[in-house]
């Protein structure tokens, strides 16, 4: 198996501030791996933004959870992992990640978007519970 081209990672809270830090993550790692292609960098970012939306307002609303997230960047694929320490995912979201076929969502609904275009924008998503008792996400987008 060949080596990460670059990685970096994050430990944090779940508050108002929690994706401007993923975007300067993110920043950081495409600074030092300018060859990833836009498509690629802007798939990542805006599936990583959506379940860090998610984990802020969802996660254990009012409160900062603790939240970690590992990006990594290899030749073939970008991969990112979040975990946090919020509730576990519904069971009627999760279906949206499972289901055969991506679900219909009302297109003037005010929010339930997010884990479908996570969905869609990636090559994979799992979600699982940790045997530490933390959500853990993991993303992989094949690079284009």
């Amino acid at each position: 198996m060949s080596r990460a081209d670059g990685s970096r990672s994050l430990v944090t809270v779940t508050d108002a501030e929690s994706l401007g830090r993923v975007h300067e993550l993110l920043a950081g790692l495409w600074r030092d791996r300018p060859e990833v292609p836009d498509e690629d960098r802007i798939a990542l970012e805006t599936a990583l933004a959506e379940l860090v939306a998610n984990a802020v307002e969802h996660a254990s609303p009012g409160l900062p959870v603790p939240m970690d997230i590992a990006v990594e960047c290899w030749p073939d694929r970008l991969e990112a992992v979040l975990r946090d320490s919020g509730v576990p995912l519904p069971a009627a979201a999760l279906a949206v990640l499972t289901a055969a076929e991506p679900p219909e969502v009302d297109p003037l609904a005010e929010s339930g978007r997010g884990l479908l275009l996570v969905r869609l924008t990636m090559d994979e998503v799992t979600y699982s519970r940790g045997a530490d008792d933390r959500n853990v996400w993991r993303l992989v987008r094949r690079r284009r």
